[in-house]
């Protein structure tokens, strides 16, 4: 298959992926579980339907759709080290240790479950059916700034890692940079949009803000970034060495919580907070 085929597939895909995810996230907002809780719970499922994709030894071009698109714009690392970097510095550091060590755990040990039973297949499908008409108010221009965010994102990610196959790296390199510079762009994009220039007056404006919110973090960066290919990585790794699984996973934990909170930092030092920090750190997260 050419580059432009799989690149297109996976853009097709995590396009859908990205609107499935924050569909799913609504829900369990719905259901009474912090955002940060939704978004764990995403990648667990995301990487489990990546599992089973994977021992289902489908043809390349539904990996490309599936694999790399569908569940690759499903989760979302950009999102898991954000909510780390808010949930730390609003003093809330428990649930932030929390997410992170679901994502080098749960995640991995869902993905692996996948790969020795392709009957988890059907299972892990549940949970998008189901979920699909959880937020029927989603309103169709949101869904399709989404859709175009997160299509550019899973179409960069793909292109890494195709580049990485032709320089004959190992596909964990693509991954953990898409989650590392995904990372540093989801706090640059959140941290910018609240904050205010010399003036008082917000760097954009308020309703440009609710679609670059919807088009930056929970699109293109949502898309850029992945659980579900880390946790597959990491539970082939944990064949051959645990050990190697395990640094995989705290490598791109560390290093993404790391971008963030330089991203958000970064902007920070630029425009100053001035009051209200938690309440906007809440509502900068996705």
């Amino acid at each position: 298959m050419v580059g432009s085929s799989v690149i297109g597939l996976a853009a097709a895909g995590g396009s859908i992926g990205c609107v499935l995810r924050v569909l799913v996230r609504d829900a369990c907002a719905a259901a009474g579980l912090p955002k940060w809780q939704g978004i764990a719970v995403v990648n667990i499922i995301g990487s489990a339907a990546a599992g089973a994709i994977v021992a289902a030894h489908v043809p390349e071009w539904w990996q490309s759709l599936l694999l790399v698109g569908l569940c690759g714009g499903f989760t979302s690392f950009s999102a898991m080290a954000l909510d780390m970097v808010a949930l730390w510095v609003a003093r809330r550091r428990g649930s932030a240790l929390v997410l992170g060590i679901s994502t080098i755990t749960a995640a991995p040990i869902a993905a692996l479950g996948a790969l020795t039973a392709t009957a988890a297949a059907t299972a892990t499908a549940t949970p998008f059916v189901a979920t699909r008409g959880a937020r029927p108010r989603m309103a169709l221009v949101d869904a399709a700034v989404i859709l175009v965010g997160g299509s550019v994102g899973c179409a960069i990610r793909a292109a890494v890692v195709l580049g990485a196959q032709q320089a004959s790296v190992p596909d964990w390199t693509a991954t953990t940079t898409c989650n590392v510079v995904g990372s540093a762009l989801a706090a640059v994009a959140a941290r910018a949009l609240i904050s205010q220039g010399n003036s008082g007056e917000p760097l954009t404006h308020p309703a440009l803000r609710a679609h670059l919110d919807r088009l930056i973090l929970l699109g293109l960066c949502g898309g850029l970034t992945t659980v579900s290919s880390l946790a597959v990585e990491m539970a082939e790794l944990a064949r051959e060495s645990l050990l190697h699984a395990v640094a995989l996973g705290a490598v791109n934990v560390v290093a993404g919580c790391f971008a963030a909170a330089g991203g958000w930092w970064l902007v920070r030092f630029r425009y100053p907070l001035r009051d209200r920090l938690e309440h906007e750190l809440e509502a900068a997260v996705p």
